[in-house]
């Protein structure tokens, strides 16, 4: 190898290195970052708040439903949005009732997007409604890993439940994906 060769082979580590950090390695960062989410009141009081939200867009809770909650000002959004389109086209989530609640937009009352934010702690984020239970049934990232906007899908999983009637009462907040804080 010439002198040359061995001097370009390391730089161009240390770009390749530095230009995925800037990218994603900032937006890397645990779901519940602060678990905040983790008090008693706010876990008794989700679905209540959840119900609200359901009156608010005149939703019935007598079949599953999949709400995807997003925030526009969120650098990771951009990640998110072939997932959402994605999800929202499979067959397996045909009979659920599907929203899209971006939080920077003025579609929610503010009392009602505090309340939100207070049982979900960052976006993009999903909230799955159990019709069988008459309950929240999922609160959490629609992925999770290292790659913004692609791992393993946790929606499916509480499809594959619901479907045999049995509520998850998934809520995965220590995963680590890119995620923003609200």
């Amino acid at each position: 190898m010439s002198r040359i060769t061995k001097l370009f082979i390391p730089l161009w580590l240390i770009l390749i290195i530095s230009v995925f950090y800037l990218f994603f390695g900032q937006a890397i960062q645990a779901f519940n970052q602060d678990e905040r989410w983790l008090s008693k009141a706010t876990w008794s009081a989700k679905n209540d708040i959840v119900e609200q939200i359901f009156s608010h867009y005149q939703l019935t809770t007598n079949t599953n439903i999949l709400i995807h909650i997003t925030n526009s000002s969120c650098q990771c959004e951009r990640f998110s949005q072939g997932y959402i389109q994605s999800v929202n086209q499979q067959a397996e989530f045909s009979t659920y009732q599907k929203l899209i609640i971006d939080l920077s937009s003025n579609s929610l009352p503010a009392l009602l997007v505090h309340q939100l934010k207070n049982i979900v702690p960052a976006t993009p984020a999903a909230l799955v409604w159990s019709a069988y239970h008459q309950s929240v049934a999922f609160i959490g990232p629609h992925t999770a890993g290292l790659v913004c906007g692609k791992g393993e899908s946790n929606l499916s999983v509480v499809n594959f439940s619901l479907k045999h009637q049995i509520n998850p009462e998934y809520f995965p907040f220590e995963q680590l994906g890119c995620f923003c804080k609200v």
